[in-house]
């Protein structure tokens, strides 16, 4: 016997055996016969069993669904978050082709605090303050990072981290 729901979406398949010793089988036939004809399914159980297929069906739509959006925000946040790695790369390269068109170069000076010093074809800026030093020994070709106002050697922003660090918000 089969049992199935209205929507055709749960199959149930039950087996019954009859069995009896094969001397007496023919005269239980007829006995048997009428009351393998005589069973019928409760219809409250079925009704039931069919509610709760229903309940569980919809309860596995509600996890399908709240799974399909977790996915989709997972999706779009990991692609959000590659397009803003791509445009961060993109702007440190564009950061570093301006510079080398320009003849700059930024350096970073630890004791003033991470101040930006910036040198082009004429000199070497102070970011911060504005102060500007002129000449062959600060301008872009011959400048070797020697802070013009303290005793040291200033680190070249050659690095992604580091302009990222000290240029890039700015």
């Amino acid at each position: 016997m089969s049992i199935g729901t209205p929507s055709g979406l749960n199959w149930s398949f039950r087996h019954l055996t009859v069995t009896a010793p094969a001397s007496q089988f023919n005269a239980w036939a007829g006995t048997l016969g009428t009351m393998m004809g005589s069973y019928k399914i409760n219809e409250r159980w079925a009704q039931a069993y069919v509610a709760q297929g229903q309940q569980r069906l919809r309860e596995m739509q509600k996890q399908t669904s709240a799974m399909v959006a977790r996915n989709a925000q997972e999706i779009r946040q990991t692609m959000q978050a590659a397009y803003d790695e791509r445009q961060k790369s993109m702007d440190y390269i564009d950061y570093q082709r301006t510079n080398y068109i320009r003849g700059q170069q930024d350096w970073i000076s630890s004791m003033e605090g991470g101040t930006v010093y910036r040198t082009d074809n004429w000199g070497t800026k102070n970011t911060t303050t504005g102060e500007y030093r002129e000449g062959k020994a600060y301008d872009y070709y011959h400048y070797q990072g020697n802070n013009p106002k303290y005793n040291e050697q200033m680190q070249a922003v050659d690095s992604r981290a580091l302009w990222e660090r000290h240029i890039q918000g700015r």
